[in-house]
């Protein structure tokens, strides 16, 4: 998808959405990660959906339109032979680096000791949380603080991921690009935390308290495990990534 369908539909979509690509290979070569000479244009504007928030876009023949909310998520999947036939291809922007990965197990059989009911009730759980966030105002300017102890774990822990980040830079670059987004991912784990936690209702919900900012850190630092072998995977090293090909 283009830049310019994609204006079209988050200018009638500012909550924005999810693109599941089904492999991102695929995905990445639909905006020309494959061409000779680099990615196209639209890179850039991929770039920044990270982010989200106002941005302004230019259309053929249409002149420029500010989009509310130029954010998407998007999730996808690929195989470890297709991740190494992509390494190569990968440019140092940082696209890539933006994606939390992590490592599928084997297909086994579903955990027969938890009842079926207690399923059915996280189903019905789940769907009210979703329905009662997706009612709540876009337009409306929500605001969502730090307690002071989840700023000074944060705070802590992003100091102390700086000077790994300046280590790792001399093993492998696009490892410590996807660490150096670690401030970001943690945010917005611990706010996913929250919403999940609090649904932004009652006295809290607008406060992200210590014990989700610790909880979204063991998170990240879990996916981190399977992120080095992903990268040491690229660059050809790492006995974890032979054993997921296996």
């Amino acid at each position: 998808i283009s830049k310019q369908p994609l204006s079209d539909a988050l200018m009638g979509n500012p909550r924005s959405f999810l693109m599941k690509p089904e492999e991102i290979d695929s995905w990445l070569g639909a905006h020309d990660a494959y061409k000779a000479g680099g990615g196209s244009s639209d890179r850039g504007d991929w770039l920044i959906t990270f982010d989200g928030g106002p941005h302004q876009v230019g259309r053929v023949g249409r002149g420029f339109v500010l989009v509310p909310n130029w954010g998407v998520s998007t999730m996808t999947a690929t195989t470890i032979n297709r991740l190494q036939a992509l390494a190569k291809k990968l440019q140092p922007d940082g696209l890539f680096a933006r994606f939390l990965t992590m490592l599928a197990q084997i297909d086994r059989a579903p955990d027969a000791s938890i009842p079926e009911q207690e399923i059915a009730k996280g189903r019905m759980l789940y769907t009210q949380l979703v329905t009662a966030l997706f009612a709540m105002d876009v337009r409306a300017c929500i605001i969502v603080n730090l307690s002071s102890e989840a700023r000074e774990v944060y705070e802590d822990w992003w100091a102390k991921l700086r000077g790994k980040v300046a280590a790792m830079e001399t093993v492998s670059e696009g490892l410590a690009a996807h660490l150096g987004k670690g401030a970001n991912h943690l945010a917005r784990l611990a706010l996913t935390d929250h919403a999940v936690e609090t649904g932004f209702k009652g006295d809290e919900g607008f406060t992200v308290q210590v014990a989700t900012m610790r909880r979204a850190i063991k998170l990240l630092e879990a996916l981190w495990g399977h992120s080095g072998v992903v990268y040491m995977g690229l660059m050809g090293q790492g006995a974890g990534f032979e054993l997921a090909r296996e």
